[in-house]
């Protein structure tokens, strides 16, 4: 569950610290699931306000990176999506 909440963009993680710091989930679990499940998601927000950042420049290009990233924003809401089937839930 750990994986699919931080995969999805959508759960606050204030909320979802709380929620876990409840469960029986060890520390260190919990800081290498979250470690390796946030990296998608920050690459795609960054990769987008890198993209607006150098908007003066070039248009088209800069368009043509908020496409990019849209689409691995989709992919990486997917990846949860399909571990959660993958699992049997």
């Amino acid at each position: 569950m750990l994986i699919i909440t931080r995969l999805v963009p959508l759960f606050p993680f204030n909320l979802q610290n709380y929620a876990y710091g409840l469960t029986r989930i060890g520390i260190g679990s919990y800081v290498f699931l979250t470690a390796l499940c946030i990296v998608p998601g920050v690459s795609v927000y960054t990769f987008a306000g890198g993209s607006l950042a150098s908007a003066r420049e070039d248009l088209t290009r800069t368009f043509a990176y908020l496409g990019v990233a849209a689409v691995f924003f989709v992919l990486v809401s997917l990846i949860s999506g399909w571990l959660g089937r993958r699992n049997g839930r």
